[in-house]
Order: structure tokens, then C-alpha cells, then sequence
């Protein structure tokens, strides 16, 4: 893959003048380019897509209370496209008036280091590296079919505003997946999703190993008693779990999506024990979803969403934030070029107690263990998660090894 280059910094700089032009209350431009590249090893096809480059422009202007908006692929258009969006909130279109605080100005430029960026590594090492760990899956697993995934993107993106605004981040993600199977829908996988380079994907043979383990605990697979059973979650399980139970509900645009969960998410509500930590923390910057600006350019910094089990924060865009009267955090955060940015989630973590697995185990003396994470889904008011593998315990330790379990909970609205 290419490096973006100096060229953004060249459309950057018409961002910056075209703003500055404009006659609406407000303007903001945001530029993004993503290059990605993904490459798979299925037993002994070699399938690969990119590498493609996306650009995009999306434009937001605000009127006399009303936004317009105005969006188009590549940078051609840039300056028709700010005229576009200040005409289309003249005309009375966009957002009717809602709150609004023009942010603070930011300016700035962020791009991590990396020890083995990937956009130096030939394009055959990556295909080496993916058939390596194809072969070992299948040398450990005897009958099995296996496949790994190896994916990176490059996004480059600039948000300006005519609050004096123009922020420039680069954020390089690398990730790889390994995943074997056995007659009988016997499956496991392991993912690792990294914000950096080549360096995280390098000399993971442990899950390979991993993975042989997992399927041979599974060729007798069972599963706990259907119903209400106590369970302690692994780290990766817990962090699903925080995410669709409490992290979508927290996101402060659900409200207008759905009035009836307004009262799960009131700030002074309070929704578990005093050990109960939540922060939602973008500078942890080996980890997707972390950043320095949002997509608003708000500058990204630690949101406490609950201290001691009672809710402090929600998670806010300008606008949201600018209609409770409380300071943005830099959560504001688009699909990508030609979406306006919600209110999302960054990298929410359950923070440590005191104590770890073992002493959990004993607390809970009868229940099962889980880990590992499938995936998850929420409803809002219900959410379900699914762990790749557990055990079951008895009298604080584990004892019977489980398959893939579904953990399912539904709450009701007080």
C-alpha cells in the first residue's frame, strides 16, 4: 500500500479557506481517504481484495438553527460542496433548530509510531505470514479445515470548522483472524485487532495453540442446564458485555431513537454495586476505536460513565452535549465519509477490582466460567453474548469443560 502523502495536507488547506469563506453561522468540513487491503489462506486458496482507495468530503453548515449537508466522493468538489450545504440550511433543511455550541478551536496533527509499519512490508510477506499460520492450523489440527484472515487499513482523515478547528490524524489498523473446523460444526478462532502495524500480528503461533485446545475440548462439547445460572466472564466476554448492555444505552442520541429506555441511562440512576467502574478512554492507542479528535474535531479524552455504580455520563456529540449543558469528550463518530457523525462508543472498559479469576471462582463456589467472545447482539432492552468457551464450577474450581454458550438477559424499563 501507498502512504497517503503530502496531498491531504494540500486539501486540508482549501478546507481551511473554504470555511473561513463561507457566510453560514457555522461550517464544518470533514475529509477522509482509506486505503485497506485484506488477503486470506483458505487451506490452499489464496484470496485477496485491494488494495482500494476511498475518498470522501462531508460538509455541515448551520443557518439562522437549521443544518444542511452535503457530501461527495473524492475532493474535486470541495468548495461547491460548502455552497451546497449552506444553501440547503438557508432553504430550511437539516436540523430545525437543535441545540448547538460552536466547539473550541483545535488544531493539531496525530499519527502513532508503529516498530514494523505495514505499508513497508511487500505485499508476499503478508501472503507468507497468513499460509504460515494456515499450515500450522492444520498440522495441529488433523481433519480440519482452517482459514486466516489478514486485514489493514489506512484512514487519514481531517475535520476543519470555522471555529478556528483543523485537526489531521492517521490510524493504521492491522488485524489478523485464525479460525479451524472440524466435522460436525466444531469451530475456533482466535481475532487480535490492533491499531498499529505488522508487529502485532507476528509470532502469535500461542493461538494456534490455542485453537488446537479448543477443539479438543470441544469434540464432546456440552453445555450448562438452560436458565438462570451464575457465571464469572473473562476479560474479552466482559468488555462485549459492558458494550451492548450498558454502551449503546449510554450513547446520548438513543433517547431520540427510543424515549421509553430514557429513564436506563439518567445520569444518578444507579445500576450496580460500588465496585462498579465504567470509563469509555480513547487514548489507549493500540486499541480500534481510540483517537485524539473525534469526527466533530472535539479532542478525545476520558468520559467516567459510572463511579461506584451510579451513571455520571453519557456519551455526547456537539449537539447533545450543547443541549444537557455538559462538556463533549470527543465521542462523535461517523460510518464513515458521507454520514454525520452520533454519539458511539470508543474503547468502553469495565475498570479492575480488587481480586482476579480465582477469587471470583470461590466467591461464586457453584456457576460456570466463560471466555472468549463470538459475538453480541443487543435489542436495547435485552442483549445477548456469546462465549467461545467456558467450564463448569463447583465449589470454586473449574471442573467440566463447556462449548460455545449464549448468554441472554432482558431488562425492563423502571
Amino acid at each position: 500500500m501507498t502512504t497517503p502523502g503530502d496531498a491531504m495536507q494540500d486539501i486540508r488547506e482549501r478546507a481551511e479557506r473554504a470555511v473561513q469563506s463561507s457566510e453560514a453561522d457555522f461550517v464544518e468540513v470533514r475529509l477522509e481517504r482509506v486505503l485497506a487491503l485484506e488477503l486470506a489462506q483458505a487451506g490452499r486458496r489464496v484470496l485477496s481484495t485491494g488494495p482500494v482507495r476511498r475518498d470522501g468530503c462531508t460538509v455541515r453548515a448551520l443557518v439562522s438553527g437549521n443544518w444542511g449537508f452535503a457530501w461527495g466522493s473524492g475532493f474535486m468538489s470541495l468548495e461547491t460542496l460548502v455552497d451546497r450545504a449552506a444553501g440547503a440550511a438557508l432553504a430550511g433543511g437539516g436540523g430545525g433548530g437543535e441545540a448547538f455550541t460552536a466547539p473550541a478551536p483545535e488544531r493539531g496533527s496525530f499519527s502513532p509510531g508503529t516498530a514494523e509499519p505495514f505499508r513497508q512490508v511487500p505485499l508476499k510477506d503478508k501472503a507468507f505470514l497468513c499460509r504460515h499460520y494456515c499450515e500450522l492450523l492444520g498440522m495441529t489440527n488433523p481433519g480440519a479445515s482452517a482459514r486466516v484472515d489478514y486485514s489493514e487499513t489506512v484512514r487519514d482523515r481531517v475535520v476543519v470548522n470555522s471555529s478556528g478547528t483543523s485537526v489531521r490524524e492517521v490510524e493504521e489498523l492491522c488485524g489478523i483472524r485464525m479460525q479451524a473446523a472440524l466435522p460436525g460444526n466444531i469451530t475456533s478462532s482466535r481475532v487480535i485487532a490492533c491499531r498499529g502495524g505488522m508487529e502485532n500480528v507476528r509470532h502469535r503461533e500461542d493461538l494456534v495453540r490455542e485453537i488446537a485446545e479448543d477443539l479438543a475440548r470441544r469434540a464432546s462439547p456440552s453445555g450448562p442446564t438452560p436458565g438462570v445460572v451464575p457465571a464469572v466472564l473473562g476479560p474479552e466476554l466482559t468488555g462485549m458485555l459492558i458494550h451492548e448492555a450498558f454502551g449503546h444505552l449510554a450513547e446520548s442520541d438513543l433517547p431520540g431513537r427510543c424515549p421509553a429506555l430514557q429513564a436506563l441511562v439518567n445520569p444518578g440512576r444507579r445500576v450496580g454495586a460500588e465496585c462498579l467502574n465504567i470509563v469509555d478512554d480513547p487514548t489507549h492507542y493500540r486499541m480500534p476505536g481510540s483517537c485524539s479528535w473525534d469526527d466533530e474535531g472535539t479532542r478525545g479524552t476520558r468520559a467516567v460513565l459510572v463511579s461506584g455504580g451510579v451513571i455520571k455520563n453519557r456519551l455526547h456529540t456537539l449537539s447533545t452535549a450543547a443541549k444537557e449543558g455538559v462538556p463533549p469528550a470527543g465521542n462523535a463518530r461517523a460510518w464513515g465519509a458521507g454520514s454525520i457523525p452520533a454519539a458511539r462508543m470508543r474503547c468502553i472498559i469495565l475498570e479492575p477490582g480488587q481480586g482476579g479469576r480465582d477469587d471470583l471462582l470461590k466467591a461464586m463456589e457453584n456457576g460456570v466460567y466463560l471466555k472468549g467472545c463470538l459475538g453480541g447482539a443487543t435489542d436495547m432492552d435485552r442483549f445477548s453474548i456469546i462465549a467461545e468457551s467456558g467450564w463448569t464450577v463447583r465449589r470454586g474450581r473449574l471442573e467440566k469443560p463447556l462449548g460455545p454458550v449464549v448468554v441472554t438477559v432482558a431488562s425492563s424499563t423502571p
